[in-house]
């Protein structure tokens, strides 16, 4: 439905009702489209899409604007991973800050939400610098610097352009995290900087791997996080790290 075809308000959505369903997650999660022509995309661009869904993503060269109503797995799994790197980088004696829900504008006027953002070693520093100082806010700090690693739950139809556009903003690393046909977790790692290409080990956070991350994550969901926790140590990342000669030397926490 288009914005044209509206009459109030400009015809920019205001109620779920207004949004075509597209189709339900893996996780439980529904996805929701809303499609306008190229001259709305500035009304597209300064509504509040907040109210609607989160994870957004506004592709001006589709005309479609895709929002997520979240479920409860979803939102757990998204908590379980800002867990895992809180461990992990202590592990590694890497510096972290995670911004969660941040939105970025891309180049040609998309903007994009992850489910969880990452700053990690000395662009984490100066982040926590900026703070300090009062130098900028978060936001303004997120439009002058992309973070290492984004992490996306549930995928979609409208998530064609995304790894793009996070590469195209300077992202490293996105992580793709969904629930496969038996409903355990299935993993993917694409490293940004080489074309979105999948990867056997993430190489911003040296020893976690595909298998390692959805192990820890579904044990996090079925026993809970003090055994998530022993399983982190149990993983021994920080010493799959020194194996492949990767762990980061950068500031310490």
């Amino acid at each position: 439905m288009a914005l044209q075809d509206q009459g109030q308000d400009g015809g920019l959505p205001r109620r779920r009702e207004e949004l075509e369903e597209v189709y339900a997650g893996r996780m439980g999660s529904t996805f929701l489209r809303w499609r306008f022509q190229p001259g709305e995309l500035e009304a597209v661009l300064g509504h509040d899409w907040s109210r609607l869904g989160r994870r957004l993503f506004i592709d001006p060269e589709r005309g479609e604007v895709t929002v997520m109503e979240t479920s409860a797995r979803h939102a757990v799994t998204a908590e379980l991973v800002a867990f895992l790197l809180g461990h992990s980088t202590l592990a590694l004696s890497i510096q972290l800050v995670a911004t969660g829900r941040t939105t970025w504008s891309a180049p040609g006027s998309r903007r994009i939400e992850a489910d969880n953002s990452f700053y990690l070693g000395s662009s984490a520093e100066r982040l926590l610098s900026a703070r300090r100082n009062n130098e900028m806010n978060d936001d303004e700090f997120a439009r002058e610097n992309p973070p290492e690693l984004v992490v996306e739950m549930e995928r979609s139809h409208g998530d064609a352009g995304r790894s793009e556009a996070y590469r195209s903003f300077g992202v490293a690393e996105m992580w793709r995290i969904d629930a496969g046909s038996d409903h355990a977790l299935s993993v993917e790692i694409l490293n940004l900087h080489d074309g979105a290409r999948a990867v056997e080990r993430s190489a911003v956070l040296p020893g976690l791997t595909p298998e390692v991350i959805g192990r820890v994550l579904e044990v996090g969901r079925t026993e809970g996080p003090v055994v998530m926790q022993r399983e982190v140590i149990a993983a021994g990342i920080r010493r799959r790290a020194l194996l492949h000669g990767r762990v980061w030397h950068g500031p310490r926490p």
